[in-house]
């Protein structure tokens, strides 16, 4: 597990580096910047069906992350960084004589995604998630694997180089998972994304 984590960080800093050398011409370094995740919910999902699970009933969660983006060309940007996210959720059992319990799942996740822009103000993303469960005592399957997002946004670039965004996406985690469970309940998540980026020598 710990190898394959490790392949697909050296995949992401190598697509960062080929960009870079592909546009080395430019004075551009990229964008880097900060956002804040939350206003949605999750949910837990096995791709097979099963008799007599527990269901998982999402209370709250958020999100904070560093952000990198690098211009591919005019419309395609690549987009990585690093992101912590918390999940709280309430697990209700199916038998009915067995007490509701609280717990949380704890996240980092490195997107390797694209971001493909549209007029001035709009574009859409997505892409790959690199998903790291740090929970220390786990109630759920652990999420640690290959996870997918999508989304669309706005943007407002001022003259400065500053950006501001708003994303409302949708994520899948685990979804090629690193555990070893033959039934693994994946967890959904969809929100909204805000964030503040500048452009670096710009």
């Amino acid at each position: 597990m710990k190898r394959c984590i490790i392949y697909f960080l050296f995949l992401g800093i190598s697509v960062v580096t080929l960009y870079a050398q592909e546009n080395k011409a430019s004075k551009q370094i990229g964008k880097f910047g900060v956002s804040f995740s939350s206003f949605g919910g999750d949910d837990f999902f096995p791709f097979a069906s099963v008799d007599g699970g527990a269901s998982y009933n999402s209370q709250n969660y958020y999100a904070f992350a560093l952000n990198y983006l690098r211009d591919i060309n005019q419309r395609l940007e690549f987009e990585t960084g690093l992101e912590y996210s918390k999940h709280k959720f309430i697990i209700e059992p199916s038998i009915p004589d067995l007490e509701s319990k609280k717990s949380s799942l704890s996240l980092i996740n490195i997107p390797l995604t694209v971001r493909v822009n549209f007029w001035k103000y709009v574009f859409v993303n997505g892409g790959i998630l690199v998903d790291i469960d740090v929970t220390k005592d786990s109630d759920v399957d652990r999420q640690t694997g290959l996870g997918v997002m999508m989304g669309v946004g706005g943007k407002y670039d001022l003259s400065s180089g500053l950006s501001v965004f708003v994303n409302p996406y949708f994520k899948i985690h685990s979804l090629l998972s690193f555990e070893m469970e033959s039934i693994h309940y994946r967890l959904g998540n969809a929100g909204i994304r805000a964030g503040v980026t500048y452009a670096f020598g710009k």
